[in-house]
């Protein structure tokens, strides 16, 4: 996975990120300008206290996907997953 600089703005690391993504919680957002598929994944840090959002960019077979955004989740985002 490949990131972008816009995922760092909100103090969350490549480590959360991938932490995050290993829940599998996740639902769709709007298709990225360059046409993939992003979906925000919703998760817990290692030590189980935060709940971080994480917004992938969903890119062809054979290419590296984006990590375009990470904060810590919104009730928006907690909503979705039903947490």
């Amino acid at each position: 996975m490949r990131y972008r600089n816009s995922f760092y703005d909100h103090g969350c690391t490549e480590e959360i990120a991938e932490h995050v993504i290993d829940y599998d919680l996740w639902y769709q957002l709007h298709d990225s300008e360059r046409g993939h598929r992003q979906v925000m994944y919703v998760g817990w840090d290692k030590q189980g206290v935060r709940l971080w959002e994480v917004g992938i960019e969903l890119c062809s077979e054979g290419q590296d996907d984006w990590a375009f955004h990470g904060q810590e989740a919104t009730a928006y985002s907690r909503k979705q997953v039903g947490l």
